[in-house]
Parts: structure tokens; sequence; C-alpha cells
């Protein structure tokens, strides 16, 4: 029920694409989503690497001085030590806590502070490109809900209330002009004063 509930408001989303205010930003969601695949791999590995290395050196500690109970322990602290979630107490008190504060070092300093950062720079990159475009995007995902939607009506409706290819024509004159406009712009710029910018 909880996974149904949770799709039916992804769907609700979905259809906020029709919308001018907010296609742009519900595309620019599912192209971060796209982006951030390789980054989220290289981040798992990184993930599981910590927490094998924290949940061996837990285990190599005396009887009851091991501060993991289990691997899935061990992981899910090393994914809160990415977000920040900083849990250390135990570390002075077993027997290898220089290797303990080396692993949780280089742990911060790769997936709390280098790899955020880089997604963050993955976000911003995948914004631009996305605000950009945005006019084309609007027709894009305005286009993708007629045709997702499009069995609701039978040929003769469709024929009837629109013209074959509309949507794509109107993106194409759009994309046109805007070609146009910004070539124009750059021979105006080029033609100030007689010099070339």
């Amino acid at each position: 029920m909880a996974i149904s509930s949770l799709l039916m408001w992804f769907k609700v989303l979905s259809f906020m694409r029709m919308y001018n205010e907010t296609g742009y930003i519900i595309r620019m969601l599912q192209q971060v989503a796209w982006d951030i695949r390789i980054f989220m791999f290289i981040l798992l590995i990184t993930l599981l690497a910590f927490a094998d290395a924290m949940y061996t050196i837990s285990r190599s500690n005396d009887e009851g001085k091991e501060y993991f109970g289990s691997y899935l322990e061990a992981l899910i602290n090393a994914y809160l030590l990415a977000l920040g979630d900083f849990s250390y107490g135990s570390f002075d008190e077993s027997g290898n806590s220089e290797l303990s504060w080396t692993v949780f070092f280089f742990a911060t300093m790769l997936n709390c502070v280098v790899m955020l950062n880089l997604l963050i720079a993955i976000v911003s990159e995948t914004f631009a490109e996305v605000l950009s475009n945005k006019d084309e995007n609007s027709y894009r995902e305005k286009a993708m809900i007629i045709a997702e939607n499009g069995f609701l009506l039978n040929e003769f409706d469709k024929n009837l209330h629109s013209d074959p290819n509309e949507v794509v024509l109107i993106t194409e004159l759009k994309e046109q002009n805007r070609r146009d406009f910004l070539n124009k712009e750059k021979d105006g710029k080029n033609m100030q004063g007689g010099e070339e910018f």
C-alpha cells in the first residue's frame, strides 16, 4: 500500500509537466536522475568499501568492544557518515583506534566532501542545460503527455481536433526562431564600432 501511494504521488508529479511553470522542473528531475546514474554507482562502491573496512576493524576488536554488530549496520553507518552524521564514540575504546580514525578520516574526505560536491556540480550542470532549453523542454513534455494519453481518443477524434505533428512543428519553429534571434544579436554585437568580439 505504501509503494502504491508513493507511485501515485509520482504520477501526480508526472502530470505537472503540462504547466509552463513546473514542466521544466519535472524535466530537470528526470534528467538529473539519468545524469547521476554513474555517480550513484561509484558512490555505492565507496560506501561498500568503507562499510567493509569499518566492519572488519570492528570484528578484530575484543569481545564486547565491537561497534558494529553486522555488515548492514556498518553500511548504514557509512551512508550516514557520507551525509555528515558522525558517530565515532566507540573508536577510542577499541584496540584499533588509530586505524579506525584513519578510515573515518578518508571516508569523510571522500564521501562527505568530494563526492557530495561532485553531486552538486552534476546537478548544477544539468539545471543549466535544462534551463537553457526551457521552452523546448516545455513543448517536449506536453507532446509526451499527449503521446502517453493518445489511447484515450479514437482515430476520428484525433484527426478532428488536431493536425498531425502539430506540436512537433511548433517546437521546430520555436527553435528556429530562437536560432534566428541569437544570430541577429551576434551580428549586431559584431557590427558595433567595427570590432569583432
